[in-house]
């Protein structure tokens, strides 16, 4: 969900706020990604597991191809005030799978019509995934295979931790499409990537306020007004408003206590009304949190404990994996098995490894252009 209230729209397109890099202007620096919101775009795309994980590899592949590094950030549970939205996503879930259902009943007897619906049950069922436990599991595993960090810290949630990379300088950029990320102040955010072209869209948060002229906690109790995970929006306002509101009243119970005052020029039925889930107080102290003491040392001592075991990676740990995703691919041309060709081509240098003979090869020669010049250039 998000911020609501056509955020994402206003501050991707104010004033060229947002800007088009490619992912060569990210190279040596250290990239925290939101696995949960990144890997749910990547479940669009994948039928199966093996889909999946071949997604990610590639995802993590082009990146580090870059010399970007990237540390991965795992929801853990998620807080109570969020029960609400995830009531509200399960119930969304649940009416996909129903249409499902009723169109596969609607078929059963009419072969013909199945596979003219086979598309529209397909788009369907993209609407529905989402992360579960099995891919928690197996994001996690590739990331020990590959000598990717990660953190997954069992009661917190990502956007704070994200925030906590950056500020302590553990991470330069946040990759993530999810807008909350400027409500906590998140210096740098890259999203939407271009697989295709290698560029993505970087949001400055500073050049951001600088444009709109105002400050991060107006910013804040803007978004807060047009609706977050925690508090509904107010009613019959876009987030465009709500910023003039905040840059005109300078808070949020100042806009409130002035409703009467912006409601004069509007007719009835569209009068901005405050909605019944409207505790903005709990949404601005959750977007200020401050990670405490100990969840800081917990995450010191899970990146410095993956940074030893990944000075002892070797080509032979990903062997077993790799067979896994011959045995599963079923592309044309082993497509996938391909692509983990190309990283341990790169990652290891394994045709001159002595353990290369010993693994499977696919049937189409792998494009080694791109990683040789990585490697010898």
């Amino acid at each position: 969900m998000g911020i609501s209230g056509g955020a994402r729209e206003y501050l991707l397109n104010f004033n060229n706020c947002a800007k088009v890099i490619s992912l060569k202007e990210l190279k040596n620096l250290v990239v925290a990604g939101d696995l949960f919101n990144i890997a749910s775009r990547l479940l669009h795309r994948s039928n199966t597991m093996t889909d999946f994980c071949n997604e990610l590899i590639n995802l993590i592949h082009k990146f580090q191809r870059d010399g970007i590094q990237l540390i991965w950030v795992i929801d853990g549970k998620p807080r109570i005030e969020k029960n609400y939205v995830i009531e509200h996503r399960r119930n969304f879930r649940e009416k996909i799978n129903k249409k499902i259902e009723d169109i596969i009943e609607n078929v059963v007897d009419n072969t013909t019509k199945i596979d003219d619906e086979y598309e529209h049950i397909i788009a369907l069922s993209k609407k529905a995934r989402s992360m579960r436990q099995e891919h928690v599991e197996m994001a996690k595993r590739i990331f020990d295979i590959m000598g990717v960090h990660y953190v997954h810290i069992e009661n917190m949630e990502a956007d704070a931790i994200l925030k906590y990379l950056l500020d302590y300088h553990i991470a330069d950029i946040v990759f993530s499409g999810d807008m909350d990320l400027l409500a906590y102040g998140c210096s740098r955010i890259i999203q939407n990537l271009d697989f295709r072209n290698d560029i993505i869209t970087e949001i400055n948060y500073e050049d951001l306020l600088s444009a709109l002229r105002v400050s991060g906690e107006q910013l804040l109790s803007a978004m807060i007004l047009s609706g977050t995970d925690y508090n509904n929006s107010l009613k019959h306002s876009k987030f465009g408003d709500n910023l003039e509101f905040i840059k005109k009243y300078g808070s949020i119970s100042k806009v409130l206590e002035n409703l009467d005052e912006i409601n004069l020029d509007i007719p009835e039925g569209k009068k901005i009304t405050i909605p019944k889930r409207f505790d903005w107080q709990v949404s601005m102290d959750i977007f200020k949190e401050v990670l405490s003491p100990n969840i800081i040392k917990d995450i010191k001592c899970i990146l410095e404990k993956q940074k030893s075991t990944h000075a002892r990676l070797t080509v032979k740990m990903f062997e077993d994996f790799y067979k896994m995703i011959l045995d599963n691919d079923t592309t044309p041309n082993k497509k996938y098995g391909r692509k983990v060709q190309d990283y341990l081509y790169w990652k290891f240098n394994y045709k001159a490894h002595p353990v290369y003979s010993s693994l499977p090869k696919t049937e189409a020669k792998p494009n080694y252009s791109s990683v040789k010049r990585k490697l010898f250039n």
